[in-house]
């Protein structure tokens, strides 16, 4: 109990620093998937724009897989596209040009508006009023216009290749992803959302994978939701819950009651899919009831959503944890927090007491010409039957998995307007645990520009600190609508490094060299494709994908 107090007490102070819960995410339309056209240090391009409200100055999530990677802020947005800026590091790194992602957002702006509709307010001006989705078609004649089953979605079709100098590595992949949703079915309040993907693999590099040579199903959502009245609401199926996704793939149900403006509670009950290929199954049991709590005035926003996480494995107890997401803003300073508290209730092997195995803490402020940003993050894996499972008996025997005491990082950053079309973006961390102890930085500059055409230019210069290891790379990329219509893009990069891998002597290497390309075909069609050389180890590859998008 000694050692529970210090760490409740630091995981309530998180409280004031506050990441997103349901009322700060929403249950309606504030959801999308998104693709990565391009990534540069300030941001992403994103394939999603003003046709699903996005508008400059709105903020949001980027998620992959239900963790949250980064904080952003819509810097600019055309029809069908946007860029989104980060407002924190990107945790696990940049995500890369093509890379599939899911855009959270704070509010939307409805393209008759002039000024952003938050949900909240979206709720209440129009509770007395029939609901129109979002992204309901325009409405037609009187006695002409049908409400039941708005449906929207987009279907992506992509083929990996990949050819290598020695043939060991070779290999094809082969993806068809569907997500979407279909609302007000049969002209009831229900909503269908899903998210799946096929693929099919061969080739010499994935002989050893479960899948080989067979069609592999990932399902990442299929589920029924409904609000009610008094907007409280129920979902049923398979999904990641939006008030704490921490929590991870859920089957089964969620209920939520408001119980007041401020107040709302709800509870989430199912089985965990088997977590290497999402098969269901009913040996991991879940349940977490939770309450969120918001309040806004006209220079403060504030919402906490905070949770206990029970799960069992083979009929005994296997993790109980204590679950705070929170997010706030005062004035122009915005920051969040997302922690785990666990507590061993029999499942543990290597630890015991009281641990707080995850705490992310983002700041940031919005200035005239920069914003500075600083945040902290803690991990270690949790001590569990479920999370032992996941790991090879032979490495979890040699390394030290669950032994120490996690990793802590600590990073300082900014993003500066230097005019004339050039932005600045920079940042420092410092990573140590009981086996790292690593300084990392990271500078970059680009250049926007001036004449409306959209493209860009960015150098990206950083250390590489790692075991053994030593010394700088650089990244030179560039993103350039090609014709009036823009409707073509190219996207060529280029990596060099040097490092020294404690020899005494470095060695200096173009690591990479890119070139992708992204076509709109028309409002509903869109097409995607590039090559990626890599050179490392004697060993020389080269990756290419090409993909065809349907959206409606």
């Amino acid at each position: 109990m000694k050692r529970l107090l210090p760490l409740l007490m630091l995981c309530a102070l998180g409280g004031a620093f506050t990441a997103p819960s349901a009322v700060a995410k929403g249950e309606l339309s504030t959801t999308f998937e998104c693709r990565v056209l391009y990534a540069i240090v300030e941001g992403l391009y994103i394939d999603l724009g003003e046709e699903v409200g996005l508008a400059v100055g709105l903020q949001g999530w980027l998620e992959q897989e239900g963790q949250q990677l980064a904080r952003i802020q819509v810097g600019g947005s055309t029809e069908e596209s946007s860029f989104l800026k980060f407002v924190s590091t990107p945790r696990g790194g940049f995500p890369a040009s093509g890379q599939r992602l899911t855009l959270v957002m704070d509010e939307l702006r409805l393209q008759s508006d002039t000024d952003p509709l938050s949900l909240s307010d979206t709720l209440k001006t129009k509770r007395d009023e029939e609901f129109v989705p979002l992204l309901a078609p325009a409405e037609g004649d009187a006695g002409v216009t049908d409400p039941q089953n708005v449906f929207h979605g987009r279907i992506t079709f992509r083929q990996h290749f990949q050819e290598t100098s020695d043939n060991r590595l070779d290999y094809q992949r082969s993806h068809l992803r569907t997500t979407g949703s279909l609302q007000r079915i049969d002209g009831t309040p229900w909503t269908l959302e899903w998210a799946g993907d096929l693929s099919y693999r061969l080739g010499d590099g994935l002989e050893d994978v479960d899948d080989f040579e067979d069609i592999r199903l990932e399902l990442d959502q299929f589920a029924f939701s409904r609000r009610f009245d008094d907007e409280s609401m129920i979902r049923i199926g398979r999904f990641i819950p939006r008030p704490l996704p921490s929590i991870g793939y859920v089957d089964g149900v969620l209920g939520e009651k408001i119980l007041d403006p401020r107040w709302r509670v709800g509870t989430v009950l199912g089985f965990r899919p088997e977590q290497e290929d999402l098969t269901l199954t009913t040996r991991n049991p879940v349940v977490v009831p939770y309450a969120t709590y918001s309040s806004v005035t006209d220079d403060r926003e504030y919402t906490a959503t905070g949770g206990l996480l029970l799960t069992s494995l083979g009929g005994e107890l296997d993790r109980a944890a204590l679950l705070i997401d929170q997010i706030g803003r005062t004035g122009n300073v915005h920051y969040s927090s997302s922690s785990e508290v666990d507590v061993d209730v029999g499942g543990a092997d290597f630890q015991d007491g009281v641990r707080l195995t995850r705490w992310d803490i983002t700041v940031f402020q919005t200035r005239e010409g920069w914003t500075p940003r600083f945040g902290m993050n803690r991990f270690e894996f949790p001590d569990t039957e479920a999370q032992r499972d996941l790991i090879e008996p032979i490495v979890l025997a040699e390394e030290d998995f669950f032994d120490d005491d996690g990793r802590w990082r600590f990073w300082l950053g900014a993003n500066h307007d230097l005019g004339g079309g050039f932005t600045l973006d920079e940042e420092v961390s410092y990573t140590f645990s009981e086996v790292t102890d690593e300084f990392h930085w990271r500078v970059g500059i680009t250049k926007r520009s001036l004449s409306g055409s959209g493209s860009s230019t960015t150098l990206t210069v950083y250390n590489i600190a790692a075991d053994e290891q030593q010394g700088y790379g650089a990244r030179l990329s560039s993103f350039i609508p090609l014709g009036t219509t823009r409707r073509l893009t190219l996207q060529p990069g280029i990596s060099f490094r040097y490092v020294d891998f404690g020899t005494g002597g470095g060695d200096f290497e173009v690591g990479e060299g890119s070139l992708r390309l992204h076509g709109r075909l028309s409002r509903n069609w869109t097409m995607f494709g590039g090559a990626t050389y890599t050179a490392s180890d004697d060993l020389q590859r080269v990756l290419m994908e090409i993909g065809l998008t349907r959206r409606w």
